[in-house]
């Protein structure tokens, strides 16, 4: 079988990249080739691929739809896909999808990662919103198959029916480990703090400046870790400054080992404006911390019951952790079971009539 899919970044930081390598990691031992597109060259996504005997096709990006379906038609004619397997977070990314339904791919699957549109601008994601509903109303018909990552993200992209299935997160990678504790709280100068941790790419939908705030108005005893990167980070580090609050935030910047950083944290904090379904909060839980959310994020990703899911203010927030119980949580085998790579590759095999 072959399978085309849609979007990878550079196949690290972003949530659709990290859930599309995971799934082709897992798939390695079954007999099929797998392809993705991407709007970007990245030399390394392309090194890093080809060890699973996969390509990397790169077309225009949404500024050029005309081009991007001229493209599709070209690959799709060339390669003859058996399946094409699209991961979106707003309903207009769909000339693949068009492009699939127009050649007559077999099965067309949709599989829908967020909950809103994008930006940082008010009035553009109103527009992004308006387009994004009439797209919707075409998804139905261009696609055989329609997955979402929560239940939240499926009412958001599809009409129809859709079929829920959870990002997995490997549990062993993710289980506390006090000798990184120790050699990451060193490294960062974290020793006799208590620490809030935040995992971001730092764009508008993770509020991550609402952290800032927050820190601003806790006693010193408290340091903020950041990591990641992106657009919003400027005015993050500009806030840092505004407060002097230099001894009190640390951004990592970006880092290839996410799983080590939860083991420097007391408490996860995510304040998002939306989400699909943040695999961040998940990964945080199975390494015992509480994670204190905002209330626009889905509760199928709360495991205990020290999780909280707190209005966007900023006196309710800095309540809340300051009688915050930093004692680990013990994960049960229940929990890890439901957000299980075994459970995610079974859904996967099902949708793509792999069994």
């Amino acid at each position: 079988m072959k399978i085309l899919v849609g979007y990878l970044i550079d196949g690290k930081f972003n949530g659709i990249d990290r859930y599309l390598m995971t799934m082709l990691n897992y798939l390695q031992d079954i007999n099929i080739q797998m392809d993705f597109i991407s709007y970007n060259y990245n030399s390394e996504l392309e090194q890093n691929l080809r060890k699973y005997n996969s390509r990397l096709f790169v077309v225009h990006n949404l500024k050029h739809p005309l081009k991007q379906y001229k493209e599709m038609r070209e690959i799709l004619k060339d390669e003859q896909y058996d399946t094409c397997y699209f991961n979106i977070s707003e309903a207009f990314n769909c000339v693949g999808i068009y492009s699939s339904y127009k050649a007559n791919v077999s099965k067309v699957i949709v599989h829908s990662h967020n909950s809103q549109s994008g930006g940082t601008n008010g009035i553009v994601r109103n527009i992004r919103t308006c387009i994004h509903k009439l797209f919707k109303n075409k998804l139905s018909k261009w696609s055989t198959n329609r997955l979402a990552c929560s239940e939240v993200a499926g009412e958001w992209m599809f009409n129809q029916d859709f079929k829920t299935i959870y990002n997995a997160v490997d549990y062993p990678r993710f289980k506390f480990n006090k000798d990184k504790q120790i050699e990451l709280k060193n490294k960062y100068d974290l020793n006799g703090y208590k620490i809030l941790g935040h995992v971001s790419n730092f764009s508008y939908a993770k509020n991550t400046s609402f952290l800032i705030e927050v820190i601003h108005s806790l006693p010193d005893t408290y340091k903020l870790l950041l990591i990641g990167d992106g657009p919003e980070q400027f005015k993050c580090k500009e806030l840092v400054k505004q407060y002097k609050l230099e001894e009190k935030v640390v951004f990592t910047g970006l880092v290839d080992n996410v799983h080590d950083f939860y083991n420097a944290m007391d408490v996860f904090l995510l304040p998002s404006f939306f989400e699909g379904l943040p695999i961040v909060a998940i990964e945080a839980q199975y390494n015992g911390l509480s994670v204190f959310m905002s209330e626009n994020i889905t509760k199928e990703v709360k495991l205990f019951d020290s999780t909280l899911y707190i209005p966007l203010s900023k006196e309710e927030w800095v309540s809340k952790i300051i009688v915050a119980d930093l004692r680990r949580n013990t994960v049960s085998n229940e929990m890890i079971e439901c957000f299980s790579l075994d459970a995610q590759k079974q859904n996967v095999l099902n949708v793509f009539e792999l069994l």
